[in-house]
C-alpha cells in the first residue's frame, strides 16, 4: 500500500489520506477493504446548510465548517473534499461518526448508536438516549477489566457478531475524570462539541469479533435506587432497536422505500439474535460497582 496511512477498524483494512490516529495501525502489505482519499481544498460551498443525500449510487454528506464527504455505493471508497481551512482533527469527527457509520451500513452491517464492551466472557451494548450514560457505563466496566468494544459506532455483522472498532471513548467532562488508568484526553476540535475524547491504552480494545450477548437500553433510576436488569416486551423490541439504530439519526433522508425496507429486515434479523433488555441505573458514578453487579448476575442466566 503506497498511502500514508494504514489502519485496521471494524474488521476493515483501511487506506487513508487523512491521519487517524483514533485507529490501530495495520498491515501496509494487505489490500485495503476501505480507501479515504482526501481532496484539496476547492471551491467553497455558498450553502450554510448541513445536507445528507443518500442514494443507490452513493451517499453524500455536508457540513459548512467541515467539508463534504462521499460514500461509495459498495461502502468501499470516501472521498473527502474538505472546506478551507477545515484542520485533520475537525474532519476526523464526522469521517469517525456517521460517514463511517454508512460506511458499515452499506458493506451489511447492522449500526447502533451504542457503546460496546467485552465484560467477563460477553460482548454487550448499552443503547440509550444523548446523556444517559452508555460511555460512561462503558468506561466504569473497562476500569473493572473490561475491554472496549466500540463507542458511538457499534457494528453487528449478519451472523450477530460485534465487530471492534477503536480504542477511544466520548464522555462529558465529569465522567472523564473517572477514566480508565492509562488513558489520555484529546482536545476538543469544536465549540459546540461538548464530549471529551479520551484515547484508551490500545490493549483495552478487544481483539476479535463476538457475538452479541446483550444490548441493554439504559434507563436512570431515582437516587437511592439499586440497578436492575429487566425484559422487553416481545411487541416492543423491534421498535426500541430500530429506535437506538444509526441510520435513526439520518431520519427520512435514508429511512425510505427499499432503503427503509433493508433497515426494517435487518433491524429484525438483529432482534430475534439478541433481544434488547433494560438496564436500570443507580444515579452517581460513585455506584458503578453496583451497576457492575447487577449485569454480572444478568450474564450468569445468558445462554
Amino acid at each position: 500500500m503506497t498511502a500514508a496511512h494504514c489502519y485496521a477498524a471494524y474488521g476493515l483494512c483501511i487506506r487513508s489520506d487523512l491521519a487517524l490516529p483514533e485507529l490501530a495501525p495495520a498491515d501496509r502489505t494487505r489490500a485495503p477493504d476501505l480507501s479515504i482519499t482526501l481532496r484539496p481544498s476547492g471551491t467553497v460551498d455558498p450553502d450554510t446548510r448541513p445536507r445528507m443525500r443518500f442514494s443507490s449510487r452513493e451517499s453524500h454528506f455536508y457540513w459548512p465548517e467541515v467539508g463534504a464527504f462521499h460514500v461509495s455505493a459498495d461502502g468501499r471508497s470516501v472521498t473527502i473534499s474538505p472546506a478551507a481551512g477545515a484542520a485533520a482533527e475537525l474532519l476526523a469527527f464526522p469521517l469517525l461518526g456517521p460517514v463511517l457509520a454508512e460506511v458499515l451500513r452499506r458493506r451489511g452491517c447492522f449500526a447502533l448508536h451504542a457503546s460496546a464492551v467485552l465484560y467477563r466472557g460477553h460482548a454487550i451494548a448499552f443503547l440509550a438516549d444523548k446523556g444517559t450514560g452508555k460511555s460512561t457505563t462503558a468506561s466504569a466496566l473497562i476500569a473493572r477489566g473490561a475491554r472496549i468494544l466500540a463507542d458511538d459506532i457499534v457494528a453487528i455483522d449478519p451472523a450477530g457478531r460485534i465487530l471492534p472498532g477503536f480504542a477511544q471513548l466520548k464522555l462529558s467532562q465529569a465522567a472523564a475524570a473517572f477514566a480508565p488508568t492509562g488513558s489520555m484526553a484529546r482536545g476538543t476540535v469544536h465549540h459546540l462539541i461538548d464530549k471529551t475524547r479520551i484515547r484508551l491504552p490500545p490493549a483495552t480494545l478487544a481483539e476479535q469479533a463476538l457475538p452479541a450477548s446483550r444490548l441493554y437500553v439504559l434507563e436512570r433510576l431515582p437516587l437511592g435506587r439499586t440497578s436492575e436488569v429487566g425484559g422487553i416486551a416481545a411487541s416492543a423490541a423491534l421498535q426500541v432497536t430500530m429506535r437506538f439504530s444509526y441510520a435513526a439519526r439520518f431520519g427520512n433522508a435514508l429511512l425510505q422505500g427499499r432503503a427503509a425496507a433493508e433497515h426494517l429486515r435487518a433491524a429484525a434479523h438483529i432482534t430475534r439474535l439478541c433481544p434488547p433488555r433494560h438496564l436500570r441505573l443507580s444515579e452517581g458514578l460513585e455506584f458503578a460497582d453496583d451497576i457492575a453487579r447487577a449485569i454480572s448476575a444478568d450474564l450468569r442466566g445468558a445462554a
